[in-house]
């Protein structure tokens, strides 16, 4: 593989007017069905702002990259108290284990991805649907102060991630349960981003990479040898001639490291400003 195997692709957002880009891969990219046929195919950016809230841009590029057109997407604000059925015998359950103390039911479906989660009995439960309407979370708090932004960037992420590692679920929730009673701030969501999107791509440069390593407290760090060998294993991938695109994924395989480990590394690497962690949602061809 080489550096060339990947592309940043830079656009001007139509809906909130800011620079985006996002990462391709470019022998997947021409092997995409709508480019072959039509000699276009497209790519969807779901992103955020405070003036235009969560939005969506469909970018369509040629087979030499280039934008042919970028136009805004109609996303699903609100969802049906009575979501879409899927026979559940089409689906895999995945378990995620007992002690729950946020809620007493959880269902969790997703309809691309072909699998559920549940958790308890139904009393009167609240549905957060993601913007597509593809991941269907159905829960029954269990206290008053339950802050559902939490359940409505899973379903998010959920559906515009394009790889990750279902049996992950449970350490999610897991988090996801043990901080619902305080509103999402930057390192929450960076956190769920990280544990569930294996192809976000980190990038910096060797000095920003060490200035950064340089002001994080390693005393906060019980496991002070994983710790350094993920900090020398950045070191030594980005001080070299060629930089190759890495992400999570590759980063994780490298080192063994277990992903609840290595997204509180990554987040702690990315809040010192030594890294920088790119995301990039897609929905796929249909």
């Amino acid at each position: 593989m080489s550096q060339t195997d990947f592309r940043e692709i830079n656009y001007l957002c139509p809906v909130c007017k800011q620079k985006r880009s996002f990462i391709i891969n470019e022998k997947s990219h021409k092997q995409r069905k709508y480019l072959k046929q039509l000699g276009v195919t497209s790519y969807y950016d779901i992103h955020f702002s405070v003036e235009d809230g969560l939005h969506g841009v469909e970018i369509t590029l040629d087979q030499n990259f280039n934008i042919r057109d970028r136009k805004p997407m109609g996303l699903l604000v609100s969802a049906s108290p009575i979501p879409l059925p899927t026979p559940d015998l089409q689906l895999k359950k995945i378990e995620v284990g007992e002690g729950w103390r946020s809620w007493s039911y959880l269902r969790l479906k997703h309809e691309t991805k072909m699998f559920y989660v549940e958790y308890g009995t139904p009393s009167n439960p609240k549905y957060v649907p993601s913007p597509f309407g593809t991941v269907v979370i159905e829960f029954d708090p269990t206290f008053e102060g339950f802050h559902e932004k939490w359940f409505g960037l899973l379903a998010e992420l959920l559906e515009y991630t394009s790889k990750f590692i279902v049996e992950n679920l449970e350490e999610v929730l897991r988090y996801i349960d043990s901080n619902v009673d305080h509103p999402l701030g930057i390192e929450e969501e960076e956190t769920l981003r990280l544990f569930l999107d294996l192809e976000a791509t980190i990038i910096t440069d060797f000095e920003t990479l060490n200035a950064g390593i340089e002001r994080i407290n390693r005393e906060d760090f019980d496991d002070k040898e994983t710790l350094n060998k993920c900090f020398g294993f950045l070191k030594e991938h980005f001080s070299r001639d060629v930089i190759l695109p890495l992400t999570i994924e590759t980063f994780q395989k490298s080192l063994n490291v277990p992903i609840p480990v290595l997204s509180k590394i990554l987040l702690v690497l990315f809040m010192a400003q030594a890294i920088k962690i790119v995301h990039t949602y897609s929905l796929p061809e249909l």
